[in-house]
């Protein structure tokens, strides 16, 4: 008897040593379970706490408008000033080329009027051109310059 009962407790120790390892690791397993759900609700109070304060301000950034009403108005009347100086320019323009069209009236006159008198004094000269002018008699040259005259001025030749 001594004996037999020794044969059945080897094979007891190792169920029971197989039993205690599963055991062992089932015990690991809840606690790697436990583990992850601690880590997943860690996250989860991370994330909630993280996006209870960034949500609201990306919401707030997303719906600012871009442009300040400071922006639109300074805008706004720089627009007005642009057109006011448009309109500026536009009569100056006006009334420097009404200046230009005065002058180019005023010297179309003068020169119409300068061409009258030009032409009265051409005809005033050609009629007295019709009438032949008297010249004096030129002054009498000197012998001796009449003298050297042939030599200083070449002859003609008439034959040509």
């Amino acid at each position: 008897m001594f004996g037999a009962g020794r044969l059945s407790i080897i094979p007891t120790m190792k169920l029971t040593i197989a039993q205690w390892a599963l055991l062992l690791q089932a015990n690991q397993a809840a606690d790697m379970q436990q583990a992850v759900a601690d880590g997943a609700n860690d996250v989860l109070s991370a994330y909630a706490s993280a996006s209870k304060t960034a949500v609201p301000q990306i919401a707030r950034v997303v719906q600012t408008p871009t442009v300040r009403p400071e922006t639109i108005l300074e805008v706004a009347e720089s627009i007005d000033a642009q057109a006011r100086g448009i309109q500026d320019a536009v009569r100056h323009g006006q009334q420097a080329r009404a200046e230009v069209v005065g002058a180019i009236v005023t010297a179309n006159r003068s020169m119409s009027e300068s061409s009258a008198r030009l032409s009265r004094t051409v005809v005033e000269l050609v009629t007295r051109a019709k009438v032949p002018l008297a010249l004096p008699a030129g002054p009498q040259l000197p012998a001796a310059v009449l003298e050297q005259a042939p030599a200083v001025v070449p002859s003609r030749d008439v034959s040509r």
